[in-house]
């Protein structure tokens, strides 16, 4: 007679899905951070600067909230930046930024996702 058994501990494995979004936070948002830094440098580069409001204006953050969700955010705060960067082109600054650094968010995401599982193990 010849038998097979497996014996497989679910539990585990249901918890560390129950977790998985949390866990791929804290494990991404540091990548996710660094690439918003780069995001906000390349389009900081990109403001044009007449007075020099604009650009001073400018910010980034990266934060990890509810459920895991990693929030990320590019932020000039002078009234007018919308319209300014609203008329495309070299005046742009957000766009080319984003598109620049979007290989870095998808590794940041995979390379957690991937260490996540690892952890259930």
């Amino acid at each position: 007679m010849a038998k097979f058994e497996l014996d497989i501990e679910i539990d585990h494995w249901i918890d560390g899905a129950a977790h998985f979004r949390q866990k791929w936070a804290d494990l991404a948002v540091t990548d996710i951070d660094k690439a918003m830094q780069t995001a906000f440098r390349i389009a900081d580069q990109r403001v044009h600067v007449i007075t020099g409001y604009l650009k001073s204006t400018g910010r980034y953050e990266t934060n990890v909230v509810d459920d895991g969700e990693i929030e990320g955010r590019l932020i000039y705060e002078a009234d007018y930046a919308i319209y300014e960067f609203g008329r495309g082109g070299e005046h742009d600054a957000m766009t080319p930024a984003v598109m620049e650094i979007s290989d870095q968010f998808l590794v940041a995401m995979i390379d957690a996702a991937e260490a996540t599982v690892r952890t259930w193990r």
